[in-house]
């Protein structure tokens, strides 16, 4: 091969390796470990998951919108777990339903309320320390769980 196909080839070839360790590591998930969180740090995560219109209440607490649902994030007092929850009046959900919920789901609970309207509930303990990736990973289980509960226990 000529000097003069070589240097283009290898600049070729050193670009293709930067592109693809750049594209690399624009996937892989974010390892840095948190063991407490506020609202704006929970906001910019579910930003960075594709929401809008987040807001943070006067108790530092997430309120916003999930599958066309109103959801609340709340964090703890100690920044050291989060709860996502969700309840919603006038649906056809009774116990039978919730409880079948209880006994076939394995990150949340459901329960009814004392007017008989259905609530459902996940938690993330973030103490001795989770990755964002695993906080990111706990969203798309609430908007999951959230999307299933609606179909099996509200209507």
């Amino acid at each position: 091969m000529t000097r003069k196909l070589f240097v283009p080839a290898m600049i070729m070839l050193v670009l293709m390796f930067a592109v693809g360790a750049v594209a690399a590591l624009a996937t892989e998930p974010d390892t840095t470990v948190i063991e407490t969180i506020d609202g704006e740090a929970l906001k910019d995560i579910l930003q960075g998951e594709g929401f809008t219109n987040i807001e943070i209440d006067e108790d530092g607490d997430i309120v916003m919108r999930m599958e066309g649902s109103k959801i609340l994030f709340l964090i703890a007092k100690d920044k050291a777990a989060i709860q996502f929850s969700y309840a919603v009046a006038g649906t056809n959900a009774d116990m039978q339903k919730v409880n079948q919920w209880n006994v076939s789901k394995r990150f949340s609970r459901a329960f009814l309320d004392d007017e008989n309207d259905p609530h459902l509930e996940l938690d993330i303990d973030l103490a001795g320390g989770v990755t964002i990736a695993r906080v990111r990973d706990f969203i798309r289980t609430c908007r999951i769980s959230l999307v299933t509960f609606r179909v099996e226990v509200c209507y």
